[in-house]
């Protein structure tokens, strides 16, 4: 991608649009700037309005794993192909040398590596136990 171009279209910050569930990504791209400007004034946009849906993962290493919210996971699960994972890599020694990797469908490519976490605090079910150290004498 050349600095200045866009093959997504006009991109909007999803933070300024309503939808019923949430986007699962921080932006989407739209076929027209007709379009953008009609969603950036209604402050929403129908779902087949959007061209792309675009999460970005910043990261001061060109190397390493990004990760997914369930939000973002389930969003990429249902959109497929219309679903960009952006990985933004700045250069730690020089903040003017930045890259961008792009995924599309990032569930359904090579790239997933699947890990599952477990959450055990309050209301999760777990049981909790207090402990205490024994000294023998």
């Amino acid at each position: 991608m050349v600095a200045g171009s866009n093959p997504a279209g006009p991109v909007i910050d999803v933070s300024h649009i309503r939808v019923s569930d949430g986007f699962g990504c921080d932006l989407i791209s739209v076929a027209s700037e007709a379009v953008k400007e009609k969603a950036l004034a209604a402050s929403e946009i129908a779902e087949f309005e959007v061209v792309r849906f675009i999460e970005v993962k910043g990261r001061s290493s060109r190397t390493g794993e990004v990760e997914l919210t369930d939000n973002e996971y389930e969003a990429a699960e249902r959109l497929k192909e219309r679903y960009f994972l952006y990985r933004v890599f700045v250069d730690p020694s020089d903040p003017s040398i930045y890259e961008v990797a792009v995924l599309k469908d990032p569930v359904h490519s090579s790239a997933t590596r699947t890990v599952t976490r477990f959450d055990l605090s309050n209301g999760s079910g777990a049981v909790w136990y207090a402990l205490e150290e024994v000294v023998e004498e």
